[in-house]
């Protein structure tokens, strides 16, 4: 079958535009060839359809007002004025996210999750690009009503799609909980009981006296359990706030005085399964809380896989323990940069096959055919 022509190509591009929601940038990525054809109309938001009625099941009246309803592509935020911010603390943009750190994704420690601890209800603050918070509502066995906090409208091709509708997608409440304006909101909010509470490594993008009002507001809303990192001292990353990173056990203490309790046999596992993906920062940084009566515990639920023995490494026992005996050093290296290719690999289909537009995107951000514009000034 031969190549359809430029025109027809940008017929079937403003095609998929008008019809699916999606962005110039993306429609032209998938059908035209990617650089071969530019669309230069707007690019649409998305729109939700959120059933308000059933969103107030989590979300209290006092935050109707900043429900997301509508979303923008992808794209958008790589037009003048948009683009990279938060490299001095504070949120980022998507694209900010996806040109830096790229999905960074911890698959198997969200199948924990959501195999293990099956929530059926869930409050994630500062959900960046809002993957686990779509993961979790897509998979939790019975059904999860997903809450994401992040205070600028998250994107189109998480929020926002066309072939699932809520609970089978979270809510996003575009708000900074820590403004006055918002007082009202964030005291509902927190007062309701979710099962399960999350937060991955944002805090140390909070200015230091947001610190205790967060620990306060999360250990709130903890019904069962509270799942939570943020970056230790001196971890590299942008946007840190030397004041703003702790370690681990300062957030163990201060969560603890507010009435939860540390969680160590779930803790560990959680933190096992964070590897390959996290090895990083969820390795170290992770820790699970419970509110009072919560269970701790040790297994591992058998959709989640997870740790270096999933990929096939000569050198993990089951419980992930290097074996070194019988290897030599030289065996060792190969054998590591071998496991570091399976690892990429794996990563990239798995955010292929659950969130392909923004698959796209990454692609074309780290082969440069497409940049993340500077803010106007």
């Amino acid at each position: 079958m031969g190549v359809a022509p430029w025109a027809d190509r940008v017929e079937h591009a403003r095609a998929v535009v008008d019809r699916e929601g999606t962005s110039a940038v993306d429609a032209c990525c998938f059908f035209g060839g990617g650089s071969q054809i530019i669309l230069r109309e707007a690019r649409p938001l998305f729109d939700a359809s959120v059933d308000v009625k059933a969103a107030k099941k989590v979300v209290p009246a006092a935050c109707a007002d900043y429900l997301a309803t509508s979303f923008p592509s992808i794209g958008d935020l790589t037009t003048p004025g948009r683009g990279h911010v938060g490299d001095r603390g504070g949120y980022w943009t998507a694209c900010t996210h996806l040109d830096i750190y790229g999905l960074n994704f911890a698959s198997f420690l969200a199948r924990h999750i959501a195999y293990g601890l099956r929530p059926r209800t869930v409050l994630e603050f500062g959900c960046g690009l809002g993957t686990t918070s779509d993961f979790l509502a897509r998979h939790v066995p019975g059904g999860a009503h997903v809450v994401c906090l992040e205070p600028s409208t998250m994107l189109g091709e998480v929020f926002a799609s066309k072939s699932r509708v809520h609970p089978q997608r979270p809510y996003q409440l575009a708000v900074d909980v820590f403004d006055p304006a918002a007082k009202a909101c964030a005291r509902d909010l927190f007062a309701r009981k979710f099962d399960l509470v999350l937060s991955f490594e944002v805090a140390e993008h909070l200015d230091s006296d947001r610190l205790a009002p967060l620990v306060e507001r999360l250990a709130a809303a903890t019904g069962r359990y509270l799942v939570f990192s943020a970056a230790r001292p001196k971890q590299g990353g942008t946007g840190h706030i030397d004041g703003s990173m702790k370690p681990r056990e300062w957030w163990i203490d201060q969560f603890e005085r507010q009435g939860l309790v540390y969680l160590p046999m779930l803790s560990g596992r959680l933190k096992w399964s964070a590897k390959p993906d996290r090895e990083y920062d969820l390795g170290p940084n992770l820790i699970a809380m419970g509110a009072p009566g919560a269970v701790d515990r040790s297994d591992v639920p058998p959709e989640v896989g997870g740790g270096c023995a999933s990929y096939g490494h000569k050198f993990c026992t089951h419980d992930g323990d290097t074996v070194a005996a019988t290897y030599t050093r030289e065996q060792r290296l190969e054998e590591k940069e071998q496991e570091k290719h399976r690892r990429a690999y794996q990563r990239d289909s798995q955010a292929a096959a659950l969130w392909p537009e923004l698959h796209a995107i990454e692609r074309a951000l780290k082969a440069g055919t497409l940049s993340c514009s500077s803010p106007a000034r």
